[in-house]
């Protein structure tokens, strides 16, 4: 999408659903915007290849998510609500205005709370594993001090209000530069994501993990290239220059299988779809390769207990004309 430039700012078209333009304002300034027009910014996932990938959450109702597993890891930024975590260390809460760095490769329940006006809201962001990777050596020599405090879920906050507000400022500045890539190009990305990953260095004395390479690991990796894709163990095997007996007993030692593995992510990413995302979720479905949107339906409440529409936003009661 072209920008032009009026009273020295880079403008970007209007947007049909608000009518003004995206570049001239945070995302939380359209959001109010947004809001006192009685509209709604329509969501997205967008990607900084090789870098991270960034989206917000708008959920209305309280939904408890079990089992979920991160391919890559993840901080979060609560704006609304809180979010609870459960991980086998214990729980933790992480309210409005707080910040958690969540790890790649371990299971973990989440739950998203809406606050009293009935509204959760967050933005993540998902380091991708290729820049984590470049960066590991130099976190390990750190580890050699002893200074890792590290956990699944790791709270990222500032000592005081000042600095937080700071900090959550850099979030908001890196999750701007991914989603309006076209404002803000891969070479002002990049530096505000690593100016990111800075701060969490310094508030949590490490770094974000890479995922570990496992044969899992690789075979996620694959698999997110098309999860829509009829994959198999032979194709996957080659790719991954193995036999396919081989393969499969990789997978087994490592406690999972392709069928498995597959499911997982379909759903996970079809949970991440319809969470932040306006996408029909027939088309979801679809693009997490299901063709019948009821199998997809029936799959995913036996995933995660919930129907694929809870996570839509309610539309607001409409306000009668005087």
């Amino acid at each position: 999408m072209s920008s032009h430039v009026q009273s020295g700012m880079a403008m970007k078209g209007r947007d049909p659903q608000t009518g003004f333009h995206a570049a001239r304002y945070s995302d939380g300034e359209m959001a109010a915007i947004a809001e006192r027009q009685g509209l709604r910014m329509p969501r997205s996932i967008a990607q900084l290849h090789g870098v991270a990938s960034a989206a917000r959450v708008d959920q209305n109702v309280r939904l408890l998510t079990r089992s979920l597993v991160l391919g890559d890891p993840m901080l979060v930024a609560v704006q609304k609500g809180y979010k609870i975590i459960s991980t086998p260390s214990g729980c933790l809460e992480v309210h409005a205005g707080e910040a958690v760095l969540i790890e790649a490769g371990e299971a973990i329940d989440v739950e998203n709370v809406p606050d009293g006006d009935g509204l959760y809201q967050a933005h993540w962001i998902a380091f991708d594993n290729r820049l984590l990777g470049a960066l590991d050596a130099r976190e390990g020599d750190a580890r050699e001090g002893g200074g890792d405090r590290r956990t699944v879920a790791s709270p990222v906050n500032a000592p005081n209000s000042e600095v937080q507000e700071v900090f959550l400022d850099s979030v908001e500045r890196a999750c701007e530069a991914i989603l309006k890539e076209c404002v803000a190009p891969a070479a002002v990305g990049r530096p505000r994501v690593m100016e990111l990953l800075a701060w969490v260095e310094e508030l949590c004395g490490f770094l974000p993990r890479p995922a570990r390479c496992s044969t899992t690991g690789r075979v996620r990796a694959l698999l997110t290239e098309d999860l829509a894709a009829r994959w198999t163990t032979d194709q996957l095997a080659r790719r991954l220059g193995l036999s396919e007996a081989t393969f499969r007993r990789r997978l087994a030692q490592e406690g999972t299988s392709l069928s498995v593995l597959l499911t997982e992510m379909r759903m996970g990413q079809a949970l991440r779809l319809l969470q932040s995302t306006d996408l029909p979720i027939i088309q979801v479905a679809f693009s997490v390769g299901y063709e019948s949107p009821s199998k997809f339906a029936g799959r995913f409440r036996s995933r995660f207990g919930f129907p694929p529409s809870s996570l839509r936003l309610a539309a607001p009661p409409a306000v009668p004309a005087m």
